[in-house]
């Protein structure tokens, strides 16, 4: 068996979770910037107390752009196997990472929502690293067959 076919389930499940942060993050973020006010999510703009926000189109915009559009770029780009896939599914458990993080601190609130997204950006961290330490030299895969 080779490298390449040992790796393709675990290639699968780690492209599955960025597409699923990188949609879910995009429909959020579309929500929040469509309707600022939280109304959409039913979601009082007084949550934000402790933040430097007034309303959600910053916050919107942000887990549209940076969490969203990083982590589905990187889940297409992990299905197809390309070179650069781990590096960015390492970006996009950061980014949403940051975000979790972000959110704990200025929310002060713990849900639990938030925990199964903080544990999702930890299993990208992990995934994506242990695959991009793995991957065999471009010169290796190009040589071997199939």
């Amino acid at each position: 068996m080779t490298p390449r076919a040992r790796t393709a389930p675990r290639r699968w499940i780690l492209a599955a979770l960025c597409l699923t942060v990188g949609t879910t993050a995009i429909a959020g973020g579309i929500t929040l910037v469509a309707r600022p006010d939280g109304s959409l999510l039913q979601l009082p703009v007084s949550v934000l107390r402790h933040s430097p926000f007034s309303g959600f189109l910053i916050p919107g915009l942000i887990l549209l752009v940076i969490v969203g559009f990083t982590n589905l770029v990187a889940g297409v780009m992990v299905a197809r196997d390309a070179p650069a896939g781990n590096a960015a599914a390492f970006c996009g458990g950061l980014a949403l990472l940051g975000w979790i993080v972000t959110q704990l601190l200025l929310l002060r609130t713990v849900e639990g929502l938030q925990v199964c997204y903080l544990l999702a950006a930890l299993a990208i961290l992990a995934e994506a690293n242990h695959r991009r330490s793995r991957r065999p030299p471009r010169s290796q895969l190009d040589a071997s067959p199939g």
